[in-house]
């Protein structure tokens, strides 16, 4: 079994171990090769891509069974491969997210932020579009509505910059990066959770992954995406999409959630867990996978 992150040449040790031992290959594709190399890259010319596509497909060939992450990658799987079962097995959200633990942490910045907190938390690179989030929270500065970022990114350097020029230093505050366990802590204090992407081919058929942890934390959720994730959100009915860069619809969707009642954040709360467990259910998946292992070792 193959978890396949990037690069998609660390399938190639399991394929040594499949011809040596004789036995079946399942590889997990997380991560769409070569498109993720031209679009996370940010690359103009195919030549590298169109260099790493037969080895992709050499890779494709020699695995038994292929799983992927995003419904919308199996059509440039299959693109690549020939009668291979390919099936969607989504990811999951860890434990310490779902079993809603209480731990001792508090972050005293955080306690202080006031008005609709919406926080964003993750890579900040050019992959997450902060200029559309900041674009928006510019439109909406005179709200009482606060971004609150959490982490790190070779973006990060351009986003305060930005921040700087548009006066938003009492808007938008980023608090740095923080262990996993604190997250929960993180994710209650605020109001609504964001997800962010650039526009891209690869990137909307993407699913993000603090999807799940988002979704299992029961918040409403905001997203400036295209393709899988929105209608992921827009499925479950726990929050309000706008397309990759329309980061006017994006601002209006802040303003629209921060003035819900509670009763109607509170149905998006309970969708929101709802579709999780419905879908994500981290024991579900495990048990699917463990008679995917079964099947391919009793035949």
């Amino acid at each position: 079994f193959v978890h396949q992150l990037s690069p998609i040449t660390i399938t190639i040790p399991g394929i040594i171990i499949k011809k040596i031992k004789r036995i079946p290959l399942i590889m997990w594709v997380t991560d769409l090769w070569p498109e993720s190399v031209k679009d996370g890259a940010n690359l103009k010319s195919n030549f590298l891509p169109n260099m790493l596509l037969p080895i992709v497909k050499y890779i494709y060939k020699n695995c038994s069974e292929i799983l992927v992450s995003s419904r919308s990658f199996i059509d440039s799987v299959a693109e690549k491969t020939n009668n291979k079962t390919i099936t969607y097995m989504p990811q999951w959200s860890e434990e310490i997210f779902t079993k809603n633990n209480k731990r001792n942490f508090i972050y005293e910045p955080m306690e202080k932020i006031e008005g609709f907190k919406i926080l964003f938390a993750g890579n900040i690179g050019v992959a997450q579009d902060f200029d559309s989030i900041i674009n928006a929270m510019n439109k909406i500065k005179h709200y009482n509505i606060h971004l609150v970022v959490l982490g790190e990114g070779r973006a990060k350097k351009d986003a305060l910059k930005k921040v700087k020029e548009y006066n938003l230093a009492n808007s938008i505050s980023f608090l740095g990066s923080f262990p996993l366990e604190t997250m929960p802590y993180f994710f209650s204090k605020s109001d609504a959770l964001l997800i962010s992407l650039k526009k891209s081919s690869i990137f909307s058929r993407t699913i993000p992954g603090k999807t799940q942890p988002y979704m299992s934390s029961g918040k409403p959720i905001l997203t400036n995406a295209d393709g899988e994730v929105s209608q992921i959100i827009n499925e479950a009915e726990c929050g309000f999409t706008a397309n990759s860069g329309d980061y006017k619809t994006l601002s209006e969707n802040m303003v629209k959630l921060s003035k819900l009642s509670q009763a109607e954040l509170e149905i998006m709360m309970k969708n929101s867990k709802k579709y999780y467990k419905q879908n994500f259910n981290r024991e579900d998946i495990l048990n699917s996978l463990e008679q995917r292992f079964i099947k391919l070792f009793t035949k």
